[in-house]
């Protein structure tokens, strides 16, 4: 994987549509990077919008898409009958599809996506062609709306949207189970949008769709940046329900995702973690070299989260009581106590959080057993993947 953050395109049916694809450092392991697609707003604030959400990413090893669209283009519509030849739904997909061919770590199966203000009439619409493509929605502050309405055609509601989309199809089932999101500012009062935001929550729950969040933010008018928390928050709660769903998985399934075999170098002391007493100790970093209570199976769960399988007894290393007691290489399957985050710190260098959100710590400079305890990461809680 390059090492370079930012990646710069292209639509190649109009180069005048370009893109920023942002990919925070890799890690040891080679995982397939889930993706959040961020869609502008007519400001076209997208160096704004990505800064925004670099914490986001890092965080959680996600990649960035924000694409731009000029002024020339309605794309908020999706499908302007003023202009019937321009798409902006499929040229997304076209454009996600050219970033895929030079970046393949990069997952573009399944995507979160949001988008602010024109962005979020985009992504709303975009939602009734292609649910089956997006993990999370996020919708900010749209103003423009289009209801789940079939009596009224578009882009009032949905009655002629298969004709008006030449033969596209409203999936009804996969829209209910779709995780989606409502974001406003609670002084965002120009155009209505406050009250346009809770029409289109009504209506989404009216016509059966099982998870609708409506997050008003306060003291925020028509701000995108205010979203950030709310949006990034709502991301990191559907990416952990779909790697729980892949964890249960795994812990039912016949066989195990990819894995790297690997031993943990704290950086609070530079002593190799093992796992004491055959594994029936807590883990700590009291080690020159690493042999077999200091090797790991590093477990791909994909989207940054991983497990860790000790070799001193074929166990996972557990953050035991919900994170609220030290690391034990304890448990026989994995679940919500046995994975983890990991977190890139640059330089090959790494971090994890635990099922309490909080950050893998070394305390006492090395000294004390291996827990969950910390809310930044710095010194005592980075370690080295060293592989084997």
């Amino acid at each position: 994987m390059s090492q370079k953050h930012h990646h710069h395109g292209s639509f190649s049916g109009n180069h005048a549509i370009t893109y920023t694809l942002y990919i925070p450092s890799p890690v040891a392991a080679t995982n397939l990077l889930p993706l959040a697609v961020i869609i502008h707003g007519k400001k076209h604030n997208v160096r704004e919008m990505l800064d925004d959400y670099k914490d986001f990413s890092r965080e959680n090893h996600c990649a960035l898409f924000l694409p731009y669209f000029p002024d020339d283009y309605r794309y908020n519509m999706m499908i302007d009958e003023g202009d019937p030849s321009f798409r902006s739904d499929l040229v997304l997909l076209q454009m996600l599809d050219e970033m895929k061919s030079a970046h393949q770590h990069v997952d573009t199966s399944k995507f979160l996506l949001h988008g602010f203000s024109a962005g979020g009439q985009f992504v709303h619409r975009f939602a009734y062609l292609h649910a089956s493509r997006i993990l999370g929605l996020s919708i900010g502050a749209p103003g423009g709306i289009t209801l789940i309405d079939f009596q009224s055609d578009w882009h009032t509601g949905i009655a002629n949207l298969e004709a008006v989309s030449n033969g596209g199809n409203f999936d009804m089932e996969t829209m209910k189970v779709l995780p989606i999101q409502i974001c406003i500012g609670d002084s965002d009062f120009d155009r209505d949008r406050l009250g346009k935001a809770k029409q289109l929550r009504d209506n989404y729950k009216h016509v059966g769709i099982q998870h609708v969040q409506y997050d008003l933010v306060k003291h925020a008018a028509h701000d995108s940046s205010k979203m950030r928390n709310v949006v990034s928050e709502f991301f990191r709660d559907v990416l952990s329900n779909v790697h729980q769903t892949a964890h249960n998985e795994i812990a039912s399934g016949p066989s195990e995702r990819a894995h790297s075999v690997i031993a943990l170098r704290s950086n609070a002391n530079g002593k190799f973690v093992c796992a004491e007493n055959g594994g029936k100790g807590s883990l700590i970093a009291n080690r020159d070299s690493a042999s077999g209570w200091e090797t790991f199976d590093m477990i791909d769960l994909g989207g940054g989260h991983v497990a860790l399988k000790s070799h001193a007894n074929g166990r996972y290393v557990c953050a035991e009581n919900g994170g609220n007691g030290s690391l034990v290489a304890s448990s026989k399957k994995i679940d919500a106590w046995e994975t983890f985050i990991i977190v890139d710190r640059g330089h090959g260098k790494v971090a994890f959080r635990a099922v309490n959100r909080k950050y893998v710590c070394a305390d006492n400079h090395g000294h004390s057993e291996l827990k969950a305890d910390r809310d930044k990461a710095d010194k005592w809680e980075t370690f080295d993947v060293v592989p084997k």
